[in-house]
């Protein structure tokens, strides 16, 4: 974080200021600056989103009396352990990917949608209105346990205000979609929700259908 943060320069004592400044400088008239700032902006955001500890996957179902005690039940699948190495293959993948976008739009992408907050008011994802509106749809949300960027807490308090939502909480996986854990888990989320839909009676994607 403060090589990260240095490259604001007199900004990095306060973290809003550093966004501020890492937004002046990938929207800046300098190529080198723009460039350097990006670099920067995924150099950062690779490295928070790896993580390397181990510890399974709890999967908290809307069936689920409390919540909070699912990590203690039988509920809680054991980590996808793979080959020897398989987690320096993980991070060898990760940087491939880094090398082969060379940053991109994707670091002014998310600096702009940081700036305005995502262009939301606070808490209007998780105001019972707008949940509302799609608490019908099959739902499951795949978090890692030890996620920096989008830290577990704000996938519970959407499982806690989406009462069908399935929640799986991945421990050890960041925010990576290359962690084996979390990959395994989107592809079977994926595959549950798509077996769901085609079981679906007609209407149930649509905004008008009752909530389950």
């Amino acid at each position: 974080w403060k090589r990260f943060a240095d490259l604001a320069g007199d900004a990095a004592d306060h973290d809003d200021a550093v966004l501020l400044a890492y937004y002046d400088m990938l929207r800046s008239d300098d190529d080198a600056t723009r460039r350097k700032a990006a670099s920067s902006w995924q150099r950062w955001e690779f490295q928070a989103s790896a993580a390397a500890e181990r510890r399974g996957t709890v999967v908290l179902r809307p069936t689920d009396a409390d919540r909070a005690d699912a990590a203690t039940g039988s509920r809680k699948r054991a980590p996808r352990a793979g080959p020897p190495g398989y987690l320096d293959r993980l991070e060898a993948e990760q940087r491939q990917s880094h090398r082969r976008t060379n940053a991109g739009p994707q670091p002014l992408l998310t600096c702009h949608y940081s700036v305005h907050r995502g262009f939301l008011d606070d808490g209007a994802v998780l105001r019972r209105a707008n949940v509302d509106k799609i608490r019908h749809l099959p739902a499951i949300a795949v978090q890692g346990g030890a996620d920096l960027i989008c830290p577990p807490v704000t996938a519970y308090d959407l499982a806690a205000a989406w009462p069908e939502l399935e929640l799986r909480l991945v421990h050890g996986a960041a925010h990576s979609q290359y962690d084996p854990d979390i990959k395994h888990e989107l592809l079977d989320a994926i595959d549950k929700v798509a077996a769901l839909l085609a079981e679906a009676p007609a209407g149930l994607t649509s905004a008008s259908a009752p909530a389950r």
